[in-house]
């Protein structure tokens, strides 16, 4: 398996507007990428220069506050600049765009919707959801407020009594999908909410040798509240 490229800049947000640059790639292929940034009017442009060009592989830029969590913010599928404008208050950020070798038929889709989720800025809602997973489902009102679950209510389950499954806020949904983004599930196949963005239903198949191990949910309301 080859090593992924990750091309890598910190910038410190207090000296802003004073330069514009570049930074090597570290990985294989160091040599040949580099990712530009310039800066100006609160707004960075990111640009891969002098990159190979193979069709199959994708790139996405990312951003972290501490170098551990990294976010997926835009991939440069069909663009060669990405432009990210800068929130009120922040100081210093690290980006980096990543290399997806032979690209990813679900990553784009997923960036878009969970940029809805965020920009809506709701935090606090029902829902009745019904998720599933092998021969086992739950079917149910769940409340969320300030991103946590607070209540829920079944309607109809076929789990044991004494097992009570894992009650999800939207946020940890798209976790769950993106987990099984990154790790190459056989087949996703997912709708996205045309207003807020959450993962409205969603089948997994995680390894096509490996029985019983699907999974899914179906979001069949949703309210926000205030």
């Amino acid at each position: 398996m080859s090593t992924p490229i990750y091309i890598i800049v910190s910038i410190a947000l207090i000296v802003l507007g004073l330069s514009n640059g570049s930074v090597s790639a570290q990985g294989e292929g160091t040599n040949l990428n580099r990712l530009k940034w310039e800066y100006e009017g609160g707004v960075f442009s990111f640009q891969l220069q002098d990159l190979p060009v193979v069709l199959e592989d994708l790139w996405v830029l990312q951003t972290s506050e501490d170098m551990n969590d990294w976010q997926d913010l835009e991939t440069f599928e069909g663009k060669t600049v990405i432009d990210v404008p800068i929130q009120r208050g922040t100081r210093q950020r690290y980006y980096r765009a990543r290399q997806i070798k032979g690209g990813d038929p679900y990553l784009s889709d997923y960036i878009d919707a969970y940029t809805v989720w965020q920009g809506s800025g709701v935090d606090s809602y029902s829902m009745e959801i019904r998720h599933w997973s092998s021969w086992f489902f739950w079917h149910g009102n769940v409340t969320v407020r300030n991103n946590e679950v607070v209540s829920t209510e079944s309607i109809d389950t076929n789990f044991p009594d004494v097992f009570e499954p894992e009650h999800r806020t939207i946020d940890d949904w798209f976790a769950v999908l993106k987990r099984n983004i990154d790790n190459k599930a056989h087949r996703i196949d997912v709708t996205y909410d045309e207003t807020f963005g959450y993962p409205k239903t969603a089948f997994i198949d995680v390894d096509l040798r490996m029985a019983d191990e699907e999974q899914g949910w179906s979001i069949l309301k949703f309210l926000p509240m205030r």
